[in-house]
């Protein structure tokens, strides 16, 4: 059979799958947005690759709220959001393969929060060593931006486990996060809210 395959805009191989070349190109060769319509094309375009971009959704929050302020993104436009924008096409341009996970292999989940948002990814010991299934990430919601540092470490390893339960879930799993925020959340009292509801996910985990 053909050594690899493209569809859906993905490139399938035995190695993995990474993003279509073709696509590729057309995110690198995005020009900068003069307006709301361009600016939302290109956000959707590197969007459909953010699994391959690790914390897609921290670099692409100046673009986002460039366009949740209904500005004039010609006028508007300033170094953060050229920023942004170079960063998704440098990310989406040397961006890793990404292997498929068999259910069965040694499994390794890190997670990371600042407040521009949450991520994770998943990782696999095949056999080229560690290597990624799935990164994911997304914005703060308004009251999450509210949280305490150790909240937010612990948004993302829940939020991240929730997201990637049918790889994760009733497998031996490695967690990758600061151990001392999981510490915090144990010897935390009088648990309740969404306390109380993190600590029974992640006993479902233990």
């Amino acid at each position: 059979g053909a050594s690899s395959v493209t569809y859906l805009g993905h490139r399938i191989n035995r190695l993995g799958i990474s993003p279509d070349l073709t696509k590729v190109e057309a995110v690198r060769d995005f020009p900068r947005p003069d307006n709301v319509t361009k600016l939302r094309a290109f956000l959707g375009l590197a969007s459909f690759y953010r699994r391959f971009i690790h914390n897609f959704a921290s670099i692409a929050r100046p673009l986002h709220n460039l366009l949740k302020k209904r500005a004039d993104v010609q006028r508007d436009w300033n170094q953060s959001h050229e920023i942004a924008m170079m960063e998704l096409k440098t990310k989406l341009t040397s961006t890793p393969v990404l292997v498929s996970d068999d259910g069965v292999s040694k499994i390794e989940l890190y997670t990371n929060a600042s407040i521009k948002g949450i991520g994770a990814v998943l990782m696999l010991e095949g056999e080229r060593g560690l290597q990624p299934v799935v990164f994911i990430s997304r914005r703060l919601t308004p009251s999450e931006e509210k949280y305490h540092s150790n909240e937010l470490e612990c948004l993302a390893l829940v939020w991240a486990l929730n997201k990637l339960r049918h790889h994760v879930y009733g497998r031996p799993l490695t967690i990758k996060t600061d151990s001392s925020v999981l510490r915090w959340l144990s010897q935390k009292k009088d648990l309740s809210g969404r306390l109380a509801r993190w600590i029974i996910t992640l006993q479902e985990y233990s």
